[in-house]
């Protein structure tokens, strides 16, 4: 009897053990892929952060203004994150986000954001400098630039870039544009035909010789009508005497000089130097306003 008791005994044991080897080996997968982040974000309560295309931007978070409940972000950390480039003018406390064909700017303490060359829009909010930082209300993305943009349950910002849609330039400042130029060239015809009946009075000694030594003398004449704020890159910030701040974008038709008519190049131009500028057929509605300039003469 005994020894059919050990006989069961030992029999239950190898069984067990056989059963629990099989269990480890069952479990054992070398095969099996193992989500590191998945695991880590269960283990992570993110709150007041902001995410772009599921990424978590450290040490950035967003805040809710106190006094209306609106939802600010900072600015230079979000958008160069998503590759733009932030210019900040201390001098009129105004920013610039570029990432062509993406201008963007607005000033602290007003409401007003441009895109392109849309006249200023107001969010209800204008952008603040806290702490050193420049934040601004989330309908930036959503309202200016396109963006697809939420806040979750966590209030975690949340920005999906791959859904960005391509805002068009406002008619209304193109519209703008054109009867300023069509002002310009019914002014500027005018003037042509007032000229062109002054020289038939005085004979028919207007020939070629003539309209080149009266634009020589035109061209000795040009006064400076700017001084240089700043120059960065391609863009110059000008004062003019009339018109106030204007940023002058250089394209590939800008004609750069002397006053002694010798070629210069953007080089040239330096903070404080005097200008008389030429300007182009559009001016934005921005601030400052932007402008692609026909003609930059450099006074030494």
């Amino acid at each position: 009897m005994k020894k059919n008791i050990l006989k069961f005994i030992s029999a239950a044991i190898i069984i067990t053990s056989v059963a629990q080897a099989s269990v480890a080996f069952a479990e054992y997968n070398p095969d099996k892929e193992i989500n590191v982040n998945e695991q880590s974000t269960k283990s992570v309560d993110v709150k007041n952060s902001i995410i772009i295309d599921n990424k978590i931007i450290e040490n950035a978070e967003i805040i809710i203004s106190s006094e209306d409940n609106i939802t600010l972000f900072p600015v230079r950390k979000v958008f160069e994150e998503m590759g733009y480039t932030i210019e900040w003018n201390n001098d009129t406390k105004s920013v610039a986000i570029v990432n062509l064909p993406h201008y963007i700017t607005f000033t602290i303490g007003i409401d007003g954001y441009t895109f392109a060359k849309t006249a200023p829009l107001k969010l209800n909010k204008a952008p603040e400098l806290i702490d050193g930082t420049t934040y601004a209300p989330i309908t930036l993305l959503s309202e200016i630039i396109g963006m697809d943009v939420s806040v979750d349950e966590n209030n975690n910002l949340i920005i999906n870039t791959e859904a960005l849609s391509e805002v068009e330039p406002s008619t209304e400042s193109e519209t703008l544009s054109e009867n300023e130029f069509s002002t310009e060239s019914e002014s500027s015809t005018e003037n042509e035909s007032f000229a062109e009946d002054e020289s038939s009075a005085d004979g028919e000694n207007s020939g070629d010789e003539t309209s080149n030594e009266e634009t020589s003398a035109e061209e000795n004449i040009l006064e400076a009508n700017a001084k240089v704020v700043s120059v960065n890159d391609n863009e110059i910030l000008i004062n003019d005497v009339e018109k106030g701040e204007i940023s002058l974008v250089k394209n590939d038709d800008t004609e750069i000089m002397f006053d002694d008519g010798t070629q210069a190049s953007l080089s040239d131009i330096e903070k404080n130097s005097n200008l008389f500028v030429q300007y182009g057929e559009e001016m934005t509605l921005s601030i400052p306003p932007i402008n692609n300039p026909e003609k930059i003469v450099i006074f030494k």
